[in-house]
């Protein structure tokens, strides 16, 4: 995407059911006792979760993602968002503790602008799966990268398209889970305006 200098990168799951609606049983059975052992106390209730991130010196992924299953919804506002949009060098690494958020450095700049304007693209992608799509997608992710520094480049895809399966039927299992995210992005931009977006302080 062109995005130059240090960078975050941020991979969220869509939809609570991962597994496509012809699964064979044994693949349901194994879905869904994992869903009901690592993700059910997660985001995940809400239909996203957090596959993947990369901040700074913040890494999540499977290793200490499963231990925690996966991110709260309350944790996306606490410390995920604010660790995304922070400019360099950003939150530190996640504690072993499953109860402990990374801590962030004293004096840090929250890109408010880059927030807002991903916020745009994820409720224009929301529109469009309301619209239709003529199918159901299963385990698609949105993948999220932006340049670590106020009003830095930014890019937001859909990805992982390949368990699509032809439909008239809204989606829901994606389309509320997408709705859920929106929701919970729009509630902590709203937060943020003690921070200017200019200069990425607190007023």
């Amino acid at each position: 995407a062109g995005l130059v200098g240090p960078t975050a990168t941020l991979d969220i799951k869509i939809g609570k059911k991962t597994w496509e609606d012809d699964a064979s049983p044994a693949k349901v059975a194994k879905e869904s006792k994992k869903f009901d052992e690592v993700y059910s106390a997660s985001s995940a209730m809400d239909g996203f979760r957090v596959a993947g991130m990369k901040a700074g010196a913040l890494v999540l992924q499977s290793e200490n993602l499963k231990p925690r299953g996966s991110l709260k919804t309350d944790e996306f506002a606490a410390w995920l968002l604010p660790a995304f949009f922070a400019s360099p060098p950003g939150f530190g690494p996640l504690p072993p503790d499953p109860s402990a958020a990374p801590v962030p450095p004293e004096s840090v700049e929250i890109d408010v602008r880059t927030a807002r304007a991903m916020l745009e693209q994820l409720q224009a992608i929301s529109v469009a799966a309301e619209a239709g799509f003529g199918g159901t997608l299963r385990a698609a992710s949105l993948l999220f990268t932006r340049e670590m520094r106020l009003g830095g480049r930014c890019e937001v895809r859909l990805i992982d398209l390949a368990h699509f399966a032809p439909s008239s039927e809204r989606d829901a299992n994606f389309c509320d889970g997408l709705a859920n995210l929106v929701r919970v992005w729009e509630a902590w931009c709203r937060s943020q305006e003690p921070w200017c977006m200019c200069c990425g302080q607190r007023k």
